[in-house]
């Protein structure tokens, strides 16, 4: 930039050098014409006219120096320039493979989250089904256990009727053994008063009969009363196990 402005200044400092001396020449040669010695001015002209080209060959050198100078300056930001430039590149390369590389994760990553969200509508489609399933067993377990409370409701009624028909048949066979523990004392002293009788020949057969029969019913109410009581406890495990189950 520099050169280029010196090198315009000095062209033009040049033309207008040329014209002064050119105009300074032609002075003198007509001043020669008319007759003067223009000798002396024309030597002090041309020593000008040299010393001006020798000061501009001397700029025109410091101008060629500072050039080269300038050249080198140029040519050393050029050699740091390419540097920067293959560095650049490198880079470039370097961040072109990183990109494609991560384009393959990137890629590859598409392909798993693809697969996942497969897996995961499959998976939410199975426990669909399954909440589905789950909840039809639910259903059939509450009316299964509303049917079981109703079993227990109703074996529980059964259950208290069976008791108290229990406590009925108990106390019934009490009763019974009461009497039958009555009978059977009555049928002791029978016998004993039936011995007695025998052995004082003061006993009638027809007597003897008619309370034997009596003990022999007493007993019969007593056989079919405990069979009763067996046949309800019976039925009251069989009720509680069925119940319960």
């Amino acid at each position: 930039m520099n050169s280029s402005r010196n090198t315009t200044c000095l062209k033009k400092t040049n033309g207008e050098l040329a014209t002064l001396y050119k105009n300074s020449f032609s002075n003198l040669d007509g001043a020669e014409r008319s007759g003067k010695n223009c000798t002396q001015s024309r030597v002090e002209l041309v020593q000008n006219f040299k010393s001006d080209l020798t000061e501009q060959v001397d700029m025109l050198c410091d101008m060629l120096e500072n050039t080269i100078q300038e050249k080198d300056e140029i040519y050393s930001h050029l050699c740091d320039a390419n540097e920067q430039l293959d560095c650049l590149r490198q880079k470039l390369d370097d961040a072109r493979k990183e990109i494609e590389c991560l384009q393959e994760q990137k890629n590859s990553l598409s392909t798993k989250i693809g697969n996942l969200n497969t897996e995961m509508e499959r998976m939410s489609i199975e426990a669909t089904r399954e909440l589905e399933d789950q909840d039809e067993e639910l259903c059939k377990s509450r009316r299964h256990l509303e049917k079981l409370n109703c079993n227990y409701n109703k074996a529980t009624e059964e259950l208290d009727e069976a008791m108290s028909k229990l406590q009925q048949q108990e106390q019934q066979l009490r009763c019974n053994q009461s009497e039958l523990c009555a009978s059977q004392e009555n049928n002791r002293q029978l016998e004993l008063k039936l011995e007695s009788y025998r052995r004082g020949h003061r006993f009638s057969n027809e007597e003897f009969h008619c309370k034997e029969e009596e003990v022999r019913n007493l007993s019969s109410a007593l056989q079919e009363s405990e069979r009763e009581n067996c046949t309800i406890k019976q039925k009251l495990s069989d009720i509680s196990r069925g119940g319960f189950n």
